[in-house]
Order: structure tokens, then sequence, then C-alpha cells
């Protein structure tokens, strides 16, 4: 786009899309969950408009690493892994040390701000060589090269450690997400559910900094899809991995199913008067022409049995 990325412009842009290319009015949108299309997404008037999972992930997780005392722990493994960057004495001093202590040869990751998981493999890396970081940094040969330059202390490893085993699953999640093959709607609510009520809940034996870490990806992860909860649950309840919903109460499950039977019924309606629109005889044309006509009671069987939902889904 040349003009400024408002959410007005990219909502213009879209429309020309759709219309170029005949889609549906009103189209279902993906974006991430930056404002400028949240506003774009309203201006378009999409019928559902879905913020990229594993981007609202990186959002969490984003809030989990400005903590103060994360993000200090990560600012002195960054320097270091730096320091050994720029340095080819202390580059070739680190390949030494790997080798005395049967390390893998492996090069330091230093982390990109704007990629949360480039700390976890900073980290995961950085764990992984501290024998050898920690020998060469202390050598002889690198004293003085660098200024107020030590290695982690620690209850810094401690912090390190529990840092990588509380963001390694969301990791996971964001990686078998981005290597779908096939629409990952219908695991969003189940994953989200997921995290929030197992993997992200305070354990008795969780120190203070692993409580801070799971408390801030909690509570900016709870506060999503709230406003299409429903349209998700409609996406989730055909998938037989998740059918029978356990994340959710009686109630709410009667209700997205009785959601999901009138969004069917009212599919079968539209796929219905196209057939018989279809099927119209021409004025030329001296053919008796039937009109699939669904049955009289149709209408009453929209609502469905509350009992039998709720034994269905609890028999699933």
């Amino acid at each position: 786009m040349a003009e400024h990325h408002t959410g007005a412009n990219i909502a213009n842009v879209l429309l020309e899309a759709v219309e170029e290319w005949k889609l549906p009015s009103s189209p279902p949108l993906v974006t991430d969950n930056a404002s400028n299309m949240v506003v774009a997404a309203r201006e378009m008037e999409s019928a559902i408009h879905v913020g990229c999972f594993a981007h609202t992930l990186n959002l969490a997780c984003g809030s989990a690493l400005k903590i103060p005392t994360v993000s200090k722990l990560l600012a002195r493994m960054r320097r270091i892994v730096a320091f050994f960057h720029r340095s080819t004495i202390a580059t070739a001093l680190l390949k030494e040390k790997q080798q005395l202590l049967n390390l893998p040869q492996h090069k330091l990751i230093i982390n990109v701000q704007t990629r949360w998981n480039s700390a976890v493999d900073m980290t995961c890396r950085f764990l992984e060589q501290q024998p050898a970081i920690f020998a060469a940094l202390t050598s002889k040969d690198l004293r003085g090269k660098e200024k107020d330059l030590s290695t982690l202390s620690e209850e810094d490893i401690t912090n390190a450690e529990e840092l990588l085993s509380t963001l390694t699953p969301l990791k996971t999640a964001t990686v078998a997400l981005c290597e779908e093959k096939v629409p990952t709607l219908s695991i969003v609510l189940p994953l989200q559910n997921q995290l929030l009520s197992h993997v992200m809940v305070a354990r008795e034996d969780d120190s203070g900094f692993t409580r801070n870490i799971k408390a801030a990806v909690s509570t900016d992860l709870s506060k999503r899809y709230h406003g299409v909860k429903m349209k998700l649950l409609i996406a989730t309840l055909p998938d037989p991995r998740f059918k029978s919903v356990p994340f959710l109460s009686d109630a709410e499950r009667v209700e997205a199913f009785q959601s999901l039977i009138l969004h069917a019924a009212e599919w079968f309606d539209a796929q219905s008067g196209q057939v018989t629109d279809q099927a119209q005889p021409t004025e030329n044309q001296n053919v008796a022409a039937s009109e699939p006509t669904l049955p009289a009671d149709h209408e009453s069987n929209l609502e469905p049995d509350y009992k039998k939902i709720k034994m269905d889904a609890q028999a699933d």
C-alpha cells in the first residue's frame, strides 16, 4: 500500500479485492490484533473478524517478557551473547571450551525484540552452553576484554530455567499453528482454554518469578475472543476432536449446539433456494419443475430438545 496503513485505507483495499475476486459480501477476516486491522474489519463490515491466534500468543508472551525481573534477565543474557558474537577471540575460546566439556558445537542465539519465541531460543541455547560460557568468561584470556561483563548468578540460572519451562508450551502451540496445513479455527478456543485452565495455572511449588510470568500471560490471553466466542464454537463443534467441548458448562454447551443447528438450517435453506432457482424452467421450456420443499414442521424442528442435547453431550 502506498497510502498510510490506517484502518479506513486498509478497508478500502480489502473491499476492492472482494469486488475484483467476486467474493461474497462481508467475508470472514483473519488478521493480527493491531488496532488498524480492527478498524478495517469494522469499516468493511466483515461478517466475522478473528485475531490470529499465533499473534495473540505473541502478545500474551510479550507482556510476560516486559516484567522487570524477566527483562533484566534477558538483557544480561543478550549482553553476554552479543559479546561472543562480536569478539573473534571469545568465539574461538568458546569453541575450545565446548570441545573440552563435550558440548554441542552450537553458536549462541541472540533474541529479536519483535519475536518473543527468539527469547525462548536464546534462553534454551544459553542454558545448554552455560558450562562453556562460564569457563570462557572466567578464563584469563578474556579478563578485561569487556567492562562490567560477568557470568549469570545461580539465581539467574534458576530463573532462566523457570522461564524456559513456563514459555516452552506456548512456543510449541505457536509452531503447531504455523505448521498446520488445514484450517485451524476450530482449535482456537480449545487451545486457549487449555492454556488458561492448565498450563498457565499457578501451582503450589511455583516460585514468585514463575507465578508472575503465568499471571501476565493469563491476564492478556483471557481477554481475547469474547466478541466472537459463539462463532468460534460453531467452528469447534463439528471438529471430532472437540465435539464434546468439555470446557463449557451444560448450559453453554446446549446454547452452542442450538446455535450450530440454527446455522445449519439457515445454510440448508440457502442451498435449497439456489437449487430451486436453478431448476426453474425457462419460458421456452414446457417442463414441469418441482421445487424442493422443507417439511411443514421445519421451523418447529429448529429448536432442539434441551435434555436430548444434554444427554448426547454427556454421552460423548
